[in-house]
């Protein structure tokens, strides 16, 4: 367990990746804003028509993570994650919080398998692999919100322990090479820059416990670390590369020293990699990376005393980030992979004589771009990026960007041999966006990491095999249950698409980066699915293929907001910049809004369930509802803390169209929920108690009860009703991750979480004794259809005898067909009317409740 206190957390930071759309700004205004950094990344976008490979997609996502947790007068405080853990900790060791929480994993567990092709889609991003010093079969990956996970068996079966650190982001990993007992790891995510970090951490038994380390940062210097690497022949000497400094550690990294200026020499900067050189660990390379061009690289011959540049042959200065590689094969021999400044191949490096004199291989075709023949312009290598070098043949070369390049005459001459495409009599099929390249020392085999998990090569194929399977680290935006398959669910993970869970299979049912996706709620092979930036498609076949129903041309937020009715699944509403409303089930759309978000993107849509005139709809800082189908619309934030914090969720009753609850981002403990029982005319403050002061990002309404809520916050899940004075947890058995979405299923009684970073959970609801007699009402009236198949008619049985109030008759397509309110003990209805097909009866029961059968009419 954690045993000493950070003083002070590393910060994420925007500053350090400079992309084209950052350099003029950050040229004139070096501490530019994150909302300043934002402005400029959109007025780039206008200009520059996003294209696979561009960087696009990385940046915006990470700029969503901070934004969402920041505001105008906010900044995103990623120290205060630590401090509220420390504080739930002590808090749950002092209460006996107890609830029906009882959280199991739904995967994806094994890697999803894309429907088109039958090919492995992934399971989420690997940013670092790390091999036991004695054992080939042990092998360690680190996920940037997924935590660390170990295998024993070479890939065949992976297990993780970290769920429980404050954060289980995982950036790099070094094992001390005689004592695999001991351990570090840097947390967070140091390509994407989107999840929180705590700094270094250390373990002297096998990974089971952790403790921090001394490295850490005052907040306002905006640090990270990238890599780590531990002296061979004096382990408790540890180096890292910060984005100010070297580090160094000389007593297993209590206390820690910077590398001072040398002969004028600043060591102030950016330090992207360093290596030993092999057999000799008083010599040290490491590289350093300018925003502007002129990356160089460094060397050390008397361990890390003293630096000098060494880049003798490295002739144009117009280079950005940089890798090194080694090999045992030949210790002389050092590569460094350059990116240019637009992010495409620099060129590749080799030294024979440890760095002295550097000889170009090759600048060119452009490997870290997305097309397979090199042809492509620009890349993404700020945030892909890898580099490896075979320990038995200073010749074979890999690197890595959005795809994997493989090189067998010392880089001079490449060949994609990974990448997602078509093509597979060419190349292997992985996943794009590669982030590691490691050869394991005892046995030679190659692993690669990227976006979608970890790839380990298997010589006797000549392919690279995804071993992902039992690593559960998707990061998830959105979810959506099946109300008619209870068995049946869909989300949205980042860097692999919608997935479909069904039964305990999961299935890839499209590409790009999935965010908010549901169920028709009569037909479950009525799927919706967005993509970044509002991208709506529709299936009517289970995912097998898709129509686009997009109602506009523009962009809305990054994650885009969409709402289908819960009583009407032809009334779909989603909001961009302005809102639009179906009510053909996204053929036909109307805008029903004029400046409804003054020019900002809409990131919350609301319905009431029992009013379907009534549209709540949210900016950061707007709320506005309307009551009439959106002919007219008003503001109601007033009272709210939207100066403070960023508006994350609206939740209506489902008997009350103008009571709802509103969640908040941001760093302020007693500004998280709010209530309004007046369609927000005013509002009361209920966060009370009990929640962590971090981002609650999303809640959830549980209807028939004594106002349950639930929330999600950066470290879980939490509970309340109305007769409680504080929220508590409910997270028995789930992981400390950040919940980016709750569902209930009422015919199952479970709630489901959309993490981001382990997957989807689900938890039975609560049943608190006010619950349970509700619930024992609601699930004891089990009703049947007899005969079904039917002919002309049909008899509604009920084991409890309980009399159905209504019985409604909706086609597939949602359209009512009959309606009915049975006689007392008469419950034959007749059908002869209905032509043959499938069709949906809902049977409504005395307490208001609806329970949804499926019907076969011969």
């Amino acid at each position: 367990m954690i045993k000493k206190i950070l003083s002070c957390i590393l910060i994420i930071n925007l500053n350090a990746y400079s992309q084209a759309w950052e350099k003029e700004l950050l040229q004139s205004n070096p501490s530019a804003s994150i909302h300043e950094k934002q402005e400029s990344f959109k007025a780039y976008r206008k200009d520059n028509l996003y294209t696979k490979g561009n960087g696009f997609k990385p940046y915006a996502r990470n700029l969503d993570f901070i934004l969402r947790r920041s505001s105008e007068n906010i900044s995103f405080t990623p120290h205060a994650l630590y401090e509220e853990w420390l504080l739930q900790k002590r808090k749950s060791s002092l209460t006996n919080n107890t609830n029906s929480a009882n959280w199991i994993a739904k995967g994806p567990i094994n890697t999803p398998i894309i429907l088109s092709n039958g090919k492995k889609r992934g399971n989420g991003r690997v940013n670092c692999i790390a091999f036991d010093p004695f054992n080939q079969n042990i092998i360690w990956v680190g996920s940037p919100s997924g935590g660390l996970w170990k295998s024993e068996d070479g890939g065949s079966n992976w297990t993780t322990n970290t769920d429980n650190l404050p954060v289980i982001g995982v950036s790099s990993i070094v094992i001390h090479p005689i004592n695999p007992q001991i351990m570090y790891i840097v947390t967070g995510d140091a390509f994407g820059s989107d999840t929180y970090s705590i700094g270094v951490l250390k373990s002297i038994d096998g990974g089971q416990n952790w403790q921090t380390t001394g490295l850490s940062y005052n907040i306002s210097q905006e640090n990270r670390i990238n890599k780590i690497i531990l002296n061979p022949n004096f382990p408790d000497s540890i180096f890292a590369a910060t984005n100010s400094n070297i580090k160094i550690s000389v007593d297993g990294g209590a206390n820690w020293t910077n590398v001072t200026s040398q002969n004028g020499l600043s060591m102030m900067g950016r330090w992207r990699d360093l290596e030993f050189k092999p057999n000799d660990p008083s010599t040290i390379y490491a590289a350093k990376q300018i925003s502007s061009g002129g990356s160089s690289i460094f060397r050390s011959e008397d361990g890390g005393v003293t630096w000098a540049v060494t880049n003798n042959g490295m002739n144009s200065p117009a280079k950005d980030r940089p890798l090194l590689a080694v090999t045992n094969d030949n210790p002389n021999v050092v590569y460094a992979l350059f990116s240019s400044t637009d992010d495409s191949f620099h060129g590749l490096y080799k030294s024979n004589d440890s760095g002295d004199n550097w000889a170009l291989q090759s600048n060119s075709p452009n490997i870290l771009g997305r097309n397979v023949d090199g042809t492509s312009s620009g890349g993404q290598s700020w945030y892909d990026l890898s580099l490896g070098v075979s320990p038995i043949d200073e010749n074979l070369v890999y690197v890595g960007g959005i795809n994997l390049w493989k090189s067998s005459d010392g880089g001079v001459n490449w060949n994609v041999d990974g990448s997602s495409g078509n093509n597979q009599q060419l190349y292997s099929y992985m996943h794009v966006d590669q982030h590691a390249l490691e050869f394991n020392p005892l046995n030679n085999i190659a692993y690669a990491g990227n976006d979608g998990g970890i790839y380990k090569y298997v010589e006797n194929l000549n392919n690279w095999v995804d071993i992902s399977d039992g690593l559960e680290i998707s990061q998830f935006y959105k979810l959506g249950l099946s109300k008619s398959n209870q068995n049946k669910l869909v989300a949205g993970a980042q860097d692999n698409g919608t997935e479909m869970l069904t039964n305990n299979v999961w299935d890839a049912i499209r590409g790009s980066d999935g965010m908010e996706c549901a169920f028709d709620q009569f037909d479950e092979d009525v799927i919706y699915s967005s993509s970044q930036y509002g991208g709506l498609k529709k299936s009517f076949n289970g995912g097998l293929n898709w129509t686009n129903i997009k109602p506009v041309t523009y962009d809305g937020a990054w994650v885009t907001p969409y709402k289908i009715h819960p009583e009407n699944n032809n009334l779909i509403v989603i909001g961009y910049d302005e809102i639009y409303r179906s009510i053909t089930a996204g053929t036909t759309w109307d805008s029903v809004s004029y400046n409804v978000s003054n020019g900002q993107s809409v990131r919350t849509i609301a319905l009431a369930p029992s009013n379907q005139n009534y549209i709540y709809a949210a900016t950061y800082t707007r709320l506005k509802v309307t009551t009439d189908g959106g002919a007219t619309w008003t503001a109601i934030n007033f009272g709210l803390p939207v100066q403070q914090a960023n508006i994350t969720d609206v939740v209506v009753a489902n008997n009350n169209p103008d009571r709802l609850w509103v969640t908040f981002s941001g760093y302020n403990s007693n500004e998280k929920v709010y209530e309004s029982n007046d369609r927000g005319a005013n509002w009361i403050n209920i966060t009370s108690s009990g929640l962590p002061n971090l981002p609650v990002n999303c809640i959830v309404y549980q209807k028939l009860t004594n106002d349950d809520l639930y929330v999600g916050t950066d470290i879980g899940v939490y509970y309340r009703d109305k007769t409680m004075n504080e929220w508590v947890p409910y997270m028995n058995g789930m992981p400390n991750v950040i919940i980016s979405e709750l569902e209930i299923h009422y015919d199952k009684e479970t709630i489901s979480a959309a993490t981001f970073g382990r997957g989807v959970w689900e938890s039975p609801i609560n049943t608190s004794p006010y619950i349970s007699h509700s619930l024992d009402r609601i699930y004891n009236d089990k009703f049947d259809l007899y005969p079904n198949p039917c002919g002309d008619n049909f008899n509604v049985y009920s084991d409890s005898n309980t009399e159905p109030r209504s019985i409604t008759i909706y086609s597939l397509t949602g359209k009512k067909v009959l309606f009915n309110k049975p006689k007392p003990n008469s419950n034959k209805i007749d059908v002869s009317n209905l032509s043959s097909g499938k069709y949906i009866v809902e049977i409504s029961t005395s307490n208001d409740y609806c329970i949804r059968k499926k019907l076969i009419i011969k």
